[in-house]
Parts: C-alpha cells; sequence; structure tokens
C-alpha cells in the first residue's frame, strides 16, 4: 500500500481518492504457481483446510480460485498434453528426416570413393579401418547440425518467450534456453553425433561387399 501511495504520488486524484477511502484498498495477497498444473485442487483444499482449523483467527479472507479458474487450468493442460505428444512427433520426424539426409549425403561421398574402397577391401584392410573415415565424417555433420541448430534456436525462443509466459506458466521460453543452453547444446550434439555415425555405418555397409 505504501509503495503504491509512493508510486503514484504525483496523481492528486489517485491521493485524493486513497484519502477519501480510509482504509487500505489493497489488502496483502499471496499468488500461488504450481509448478504440476493439476496440483491446484490440492493446494485450494489444503488452504480450505488451515481457513476451517483456524476460524475466526484465519488470516485467510478469500481464496480467487473458482470454476472459472479450473476450466482456464484444465485447458492450459489439454494444450500442455497435446504439446508435449506434438513435440515427441516432431522430435522423431526430425529425427528421421536426419538420420535420411546424413544417410544419403554419406552415400553420396562413398559413391565418388567407391573405387578406393573397393581397393581398401582388395588389399586386406579392415572394415573398421574403412568406415572409420566416413563414420568420422558423419558425426561431424552431427555436430555442426548441433551448432547450428542452436543458433537458430536462439531468434525463435527470443520470440517465443514472452508468449509462453503469457499462457499463465510463469515461465519465459527465451530465459529457460539460455539458462539451459550448454546442456541442450550437448544433448544436440550427442544426438546429431549418434545420427550422423548410425547413419554413416549403414551407408558404407553396401560397399564392404567386393
Amino acid at each position: 500500500y505504501q509503495n503504491f501511495k509512493e508510486r503514484h504520488k504525483d496523481e492528486e486524484a489517485t491521493i485524493q481518492a486513497l484519502t477519501e477511502i480510509g482504509d487500505n484498498p489493497l489488502p496483502a495477497s499471496i499468488n500461488v504457481k504450481a509448478k504440476d498444473p493439476n496440483k491446484y485442487d490440492s493446494i485450494v483444499t489444503f488452504l480450505k483446510d488451515k481457513e476451517t482449523a483456524q476460524g475466526s483467527d484465519t488470516i485467510i479472507d478469500k481464496i480467487n480460485y473458482t470454476e472459472k479458474n479450473q476450466q482456464a487450468i484444465g485447458s492450459l493442460n489439454r494444450i500442455i498434453n497435446a504439446s508435449n505428444k506434438l513435440g515427441i512427433l516432431v522430435a522423431v520426424f526430425f529425427a528421421i528426416v536426419s538420420i535420411l539426409i546424413t544417410f544419403n549425403t554419406i552415400r553420396l561421398a562413398i559413391y565418388i570413393f567407391r573405387e578406393e574402397v573397393s581397393v581398401m577391401r582388395l588389399v586386406g584392410a579392415s572394415e573398421t579401418y574403412i568406415r572409420a573415415p566416413f563414420v568420422t565424417v558423419g558425426i561431424l555433420y552431427g555436430l555442426v547440425s548441433a551448432i547450428v541448430t542452436t543458433i537458430i534456436l536462439l531468434p525463435i525462443t527470443h520470440y517465443a518467450g514472452n508468449w509462453t509466459e503469457k499462457l499463465g506458466t510463469g515461465i519465459n521460453l527465451f530465459d529457460y534456453y539460455r539458462a539451459n543452453m550448454l546442456m541442450i547444446t550437448v544433448a544436440l550434439a550427442v544426438a546429431g553425433s549418434l545420427l550422423g555415425a548410425i547413419s554413416s555405418f549403414l551407408a558404407i555397409k553396401k560397399y564392404l561387399k567386393v
């Protein structure tokens, strides 16, 4: 209340209205945000039990959790669940696309050097020796892809950050991404390297048969 008066001290109409009211029109309040939206009902039940147990000495005047709030939270839960499922499908789709792109890129490189591969097989080179350069290239493709993806995600999450916060999640996607950028980059690098290595391993298999 005092902070509010201080912020609006130059607004005569506001100060006059507060003076006429006399009492503090801005009672103390606490905004409760649950990490799991499904827990709001349990939180409200807990607070109501405390309110009943304390009787007339309760410090809780009102719990602002209406049916409208429940419907909004229910809708948010459905959106989150649908987004999670969609995210998994999109991740699987892009993983398949990544494998196909890397597979065909490596296969093209192997096709160009197919005669060298055949000669190495004829002179007794091991499969591991022949595979190693191509698998290494596949891993490098994965690492470069991780770096490029990390850079591309910066403007995307910056644009989406305020929007995700306004949904009522209390999470700014851009802030979360910046805070976990190293972990995300490492995860992308590991996943990309594995996909690249597997794609290269499969692509060269055909040319190892002399």
